[in-house]
């Protein structure tokens, strides 16, 4: 009888962590965005000007795309000098992609990483990084 009820319970453990790995990389992307998101932003970045808002996954083309928002508080001067930057901007944000733990998975399945800079002044876009697997894996 005790048998039976170890039988019972292995089988339904094993139906629930069969069911548990049908989760597509897709969606697996998805929800980690999705919790990094809820845990740690909005955040605002040492320097006081940097506030990463939020993080999400495209899955629109394969593998996927992960997107990153920033909303950058500067004044008109600063503006000007960070738009001459954009270029050193995508070689740290490389730097980072390819340094970066948390992006260990992401690479692996070849996804892009796209950062995106807002004003937080206007609420405009001020530009875009994007990284694909071609850039990270030289």
């Amino acid at each position: 009888m005790y048998a039976r009820r170890y039988i019972w319970l292995a089988a339904i453990v094993t139906l629930i962590m069969a069911a548990s790995c049908k989760e597509s990389k897709s969606d697996f992307f998805k929800r980690d965005a999705a919790l990094y998101t809820e845990r740690y932003c909005p955040n605002t970045f040492e320097d006081g000007i940097t506030v990463l808002d939020s993080m999400v996954f495209d899955d629109g083309q394969e593998p996927g795309e992960l997107q990153v928002y920033y909303t950058l508080n500067l004044d008109s001067t600063f503006r000007g000098e960070l738009m001459k930057k954009v270029d050193d901007i995508w070689k740290e944000n490389l730097n980072y992609v390819v340094n970066a733990t948390i992006f260990v998975k992401h690479k692996e399945y070849g996804v892009s990483f796209k950062f995106v800079y807002f004003d937080k002044e206007t609420g405009q876009l001020l530009f875009e990084n994007v990284i694909d697997k071609e850039d990270y894996q030289r």
